[in-house]
């Protein structure tokens, strides 16, 4: 089990046509991204979360007893309103969460990587490849991750509905199986789905989606007169400012093909930007 990782991914966003109808409610951007954590840490990861929720959200009623914290989810889209709300005490409690959350995965050896989308409006995408594209490309990552410490991991994915998870597993599928060979030797079987409400690392993985990267991804790449002002506030740039180094350093990236690979990758059909904008 020393070299056994588990990334578990999930998402912010949807894939979702944007046009000037639906832009009042449809997000402008798709963020899928996974956390790689060692199996051998996964017991602290859980207990030391649950601590940081009884300490900062305490349930009310409280719960009778301590594990069933974890039915206690916490959502990254609250967050994210929270850390830029008016009140300076309900900033301060949810910007020192995030923090206090980032600590712990640091300090577990945990490694980041995703692919984000940056929509064009009226402009025709599929949602099934591109969130099909963002989980193969975070699988690479994670194969190259494994290569590089001689380890073995699976995939647990926020669960959304029946067709969504078969198409997902299956594009994995066609990669582990195709004639050329298996591109992801090192993970050991199809993804698997989980429920957020079960699983700290899922929880974990929707608060830096929902309420880091998409602040990071807004003020970066996206233009508050194309796009709608509750999807692009001046405020996220406060978010950046507190996360913005944290988030960089935790990416797991690589050499390959000639050039640096992995981590928080970005497709930005609209300014042609890279990732590396969403830490500048």
């Amino acid at each position: 089990m020393q070299n056994l990782y588990v990334c578990y991914v999930d998402e912010s966003g949807n894939g979702q046509i944007l046009t000037t109808l639906n832009h009042q409610q449809n997000q402008p951007v798709l963020v899928v991204s996974g956390i790689f954590v060692p199996f051998k840490n996964l017991n602290l990861l859980t207990m030391r979360f649950l601590g940081l929720k009884q300490t900062y959200f305490p349930p009310s009623p409280p719960v009778n007893h301590d594990l069933n914290l974890i039915l206690h989810e916490i959502k990254g889209t609250q967050i994210r309103r929270n850390m830029v709300d008016s009140s300076r005490n309900i900033r301060r409690i949810s910007t020192n969460f995030m923090k206090d959350t980032l600590t712990i995965i640091e300090s577990l050896d945990a490694k980041i990587a995703g692919k984000i989308y940056i929509k064009e409006y009226n402009t025709s995408i599929s949602e099934v490849s591109m969130y099909s594209t963002a989980i193969q490309t975070i699988a690479a990552t994670f194969q190259n991750f494994l290569t590089s410490c001689d380890g073995y991991g699976i995939m647990i994915l926020d669960s959304r509905d029946h067709g969504k998870n078969l198409n997902i597993a299956h594009s994995i599928f066609t990669q582990m199986f195709c004639s050329s060979g298996n591109k992801y030797s090192r993970i050991i079987e199809m993804p698997s789905f989980g429920i957020s409400d079960n699983h700290a690392g899922l929880q974990i993985c929707d608060l830096l989606c929902s309420s880091i990267i998409y602040p990071l991804v807004a003020t970066s790449f996206l233009t508050p007169t194309i796009y709608q002002p509750n999807f692009v506030k001046p405020k996220f740039a406060i978010v950046k400012q507190n996360f913005a180094a944290r988030i960089k350093s935790m990416q797991y990236r690589y050499q390959g093909l000639g050039k640096s690979m992995g981590g928080l990758v970005v497709s930005d059909p609209v300014n042609r930007k890279h990732g590396g904008h969403l830490f500048i």
